[in-house]
């Protein structure tokens, strides 16, 4: 059973948008989350916090990894969040001697935080093309058509007659 009104086989035609559904899948999350734990260990190793080896070996690892979503599943049903569970898959494949630097010095909540805000990135930058879009639009009907008068209306009653671009 679905939670998610985006994939809602009734809700989702009042809120179906490809780029905020995209954002806001699971492969979505996890990629963001993963993405997060390679640019962490990136900026680890670029500080000295952990050998350049083990951020290479991090990165690689989680431009190809996979995760057990069953185990993850299971995961967040025992811990709460899915964060632990992820760690510890990537730790395993991202295998000894590195595995000690996955997620060094992160937090869940890190994780969480900072995969949210990539994941609204896009969204953010679609919806400001969206207005601009629409404002644009705007300026040029109120240019076209702003001076027109029209029937002023108050409280569903006729008023005095306003500007088109009034409106």
């Amino acid at each position: 059973m679905t939670v998610s009104a985006f994939d809602h086989p009734l809700l989702s035609g009042l809120v179906a948008d490809e780029v905020v559904a995209k954002a806001f899948s699971l492969e979505a999350e996890l990629r963001a989350m993963l993405d997060f734990e390679a640019a962490l260990a990136q900026a680890e190793a670029a500080e000295g916090v952990i050998p350049d080896a083990a951020a290479t070996a991090i990165t690689d690892a989680c431009s190809a990894f996979k995760p057990d979503l069953e185990a993850l599943a299971a995961g967040t049903r025992r811990d709460g969040m899915v964060v632990p569970n992820l760690v510890k898959q990537l730790r395993a494949a991202v295998g000894e001697p590195h595995a000690a630097h996955v997620h060094h010095g992160g937090t869940s909540q890190d994780v969480i935080d900072t995969a949210l805000v990539l994941r609204m990135k896009p969204v953010l930058a679609d919806f400001r093309d969206r207005l601009q879009g629409l404002s644009a639009s705007l300026s040029r009907l109120e240019e076209a058509e702003g001076d027109r008068e029209i029937m002023g209306r108050t409280r569903m009653q006729r008023a005095l007659p306003i500007r088109l671009g009034d409106r």
